[in-house]
């Protein structure tokens, strides 16, 4: 990693919604693979560090909950929770923290492991930024 290379924090909540209940076990498997290919892209960018990709998911209905996490290591996305129910909404709320990316990026770098999210679920995914007040 570069001296110079600026750590960009980004968050965002991600409001699914399957035509289709989804088993949580469907839930779990497209989430792992949403923030491994964050972590996926991310590495492909040129200096880089990844200081942490995190997540929590919440099913609609009582259906569980889940805590996600990489660094973007070679062991990939760890999952810690419960999905154990048929959901066709839920809400993952996340964050990514990088060194050598800028916000723009970040933002792309989401939308591109988004695209995949909504293929893998069968859903429609509305995304919401959030903004830190202080950097306004």
């Amino acid at each position: 990693m570069a001296r110079d290379a600026e750590l960009t924090a980004y968050a965002a909540t991600l409001e699914i919604n399957s035509g289709a209940p989804v088993q949580g076990s469907k839930w779990e498997q497209a989430l792992v693979s949403f923030f491994d290919e964050l972590a996926r892209l991310c590495r492909e960018r040129p200096v880089l560090a990844i200081g942490h990709i995190k997540g929590y998911l919440e099913l609609a209905g009582g259906a569980g909950s889940c805590y996600f996490s990489t660094t973007g290591s070679a062991k990939g996305t760890s999952a810690k929770g419960q999905l154990a129910g048929i959901a066709s909404r839920g809400k993952l709320d996340f964050n990514i923290l990088v060194y050598g990316i800028d916000k723009v990026a970040v933002e792309q770098i989401t939308n591109q492991a988004i695209h995949l999210l909504t293929g893998d679920l069968q859903a429609t995914c509305t995304l919401h930024s959030l903004v830190n007040p202080a950097k306004q």
